[in-house]
């Protein structure tokens, strides 16, 4: 496993716009998002009457919330900007990993033109990839939120604790592991001309080396996104600040660096 993340690592250093292409849009994505809920947060904490005030103008305002939510059209304009955006995403991210994914494909060609030509031929192929890792993502919350929350409601009225809950999301996360790394490989087989489905075989057959290094990535990921958060409690004003905005591009570089091993074990697999 240890080669196989060598060889990715090499591969992103090599690949400096690819790093730059995908820190620019989880920036902008992330800046956005941010400025989203800050519109929506701010005005609510501005009309909260707070913890001095009585039980009573508590218990109306949130009252008075609840009707506005459920009664009025109050809501309807920060839903509609979400499903926009989330067309949007959808829409941008198969075009972003298109180029990506085949310019890991062709290491030796300059990494601005086969980005460009990788969106040029994979674009339409990878949105309908997205579209059904988007849909096998989501679909089993459909049962797991109404039973987690039934489940939990009865926990809390008996007053005991259950480990079926994170049992229950233990599943789920293994799961989305799991087509993760389906669409990631078929997308491997796609741009390689190897095909979908003999790149789906052989995750089938070597999934838990496959998920092994996409772990040890991602707990690399972890280690330094824990220390980063330290540093930047312990570290007030400006320093806390360019720790935030690094940390965008550290996500950026070790998405890549996790797409790069993978390939590496899948282009040695399937020599």
């Amino acid at each position: 496993m240890l080669k196989y993340c060598a060889a990715g690592w090499k591969m992103t250093l090599w690949n400096p716009f690819l790093i730059f292409s995908l820190f620019l849009y989880q920036l902008l994505w992330g800046l956005f998002l941010y400025r989203f809920v800050q519109s929506v947060v701010v005005p609510l904490l501005h009309r909260y009457p707070g913890e001095g005030m009585t039980a009573d103008l508590q218990a109306i305002f949130a009252a008075e919330s609840r009707f506005r939510l459920m009664k009025t059209d109050l809501a309807d304009p920060y839903l509609w900007t979400l499903a926009a955006v989330f067309v949007v995403r959808m829409a941008l991210t198969p075009v972003l990993n298109a180029g990506i994914y085949h310019s890991i494909q062709q290491t030796h060609v300059d990494g601005k033109r086969s980005f460009l030509e990788g969106v040029r031929r994979w674009s339409f192929p990878f949105f309908w990839l997205y579209l059904g890792q988007t849909a096998l993502s989501f679909a089993p919350l459909l049962w797991l939120i109404p039973r987690a929350g039934s489940l939990t409601e009865e926990l809390f009225l008996e007053g005991r604790i259950d480990a079926q809950p994170a049992l229950l999301a233990a599943c789920y996360l293994a799961y989305t592991v799991f087509v993760k790394l389906a669409a990631m490989y078929a997308q491997f087989g796609l741009v390689a001309g190897t095909g979908r489905l003999r790149a789906l075989k052989l995750l089938l057959m070597r999934f838990p080396k496959a998920a092994a290094l996409s772990a040890l990535i991602l707990g690399a990921y972890a280690l330094v996104a824990v220390l980063g958060a330290a540093l930047s409690i312990a570290a007030a004003g400006l320093a806390a600040v360019v720790l935030y905005q690094t940390y965008h591009l550290i996500k950026a570089v070790f998405k890549l660096w996790e797409i790069g091993a993978q390939h590496q074990y899948f282009a040695a697999a399937t020599r």
